[in-house]
């Protein structure tokens, strides 16, 4: 224990901090925040993010009532998910009502507007009651300073 090889650095991760202009006066919450029962206020509810997170969450929101469009930035949704479950989340997020469109990155909100580029053409949509962020995480990796004179190897992700 005393001259390990090998550091495994195992912090978890945190939502990673996506600036969208006009989300700064608190319209915006992050999935985790909604998994930690802080639901957003209103119906219409607007979930950015569609990896495996992002789905989840929208699932969640729907299935307590809200009215719930997604959008994701790529073409394709939940990457970084099982084909089963991604396949079986979408299924069920069909028949719940959600509105999911792709290829869509949101470039900000005012009072009244929503201004995104949906594949490849600038588009005004009517603003949202609230926002849910589920851009994705990183590493928790501040341990890695604490360590510098160590002379093995640090491991920060590890994936099998």
């Amino acid at each position: 224990a005393g001259n390990p090889d090998a550091i495994i650095i195992a912090t978890g991760a945190e939502p990673l901090q996506t600036h969208i202009s006009g989300m700064e006066n608190g319209s915006a919450v992050t999935a985790h925040a909604v998994f930690e029962g802080h639901m957003p206020k209103g119906t219409r509810i607007l979930v950015i993010g569609g990896g495996g997170i992002g789905l989840e969450v929208t699932h969640l929101l729907a299935e307590v009532g809200k009215q719930v469009t997604l959008v994701e930035m790529q073409r394709h949704l939940g990457p970084d998910m099982g084909a089963t479950i991604r396949w079986a989340l979408l299924r069920d997020l069909k028949k719940m009502g959600v509105k999911i469109i792709n290829s869509t990155e949101v470039i900000s909100v005012d009072e009244r507007h929503l201004y995104v580029v949906e594949k490849g053409e600038k588009k005004v949509w009517e603003k949202f009651d609230a926002y849910v962020m589920a851009t994705g995480l990183k590493p928790r990796n501040e341990l890695v300073g604490a360590l510098q004179g160590f002379g093995g190897k640090i491991l920060v992700q590890c994936i099998s």
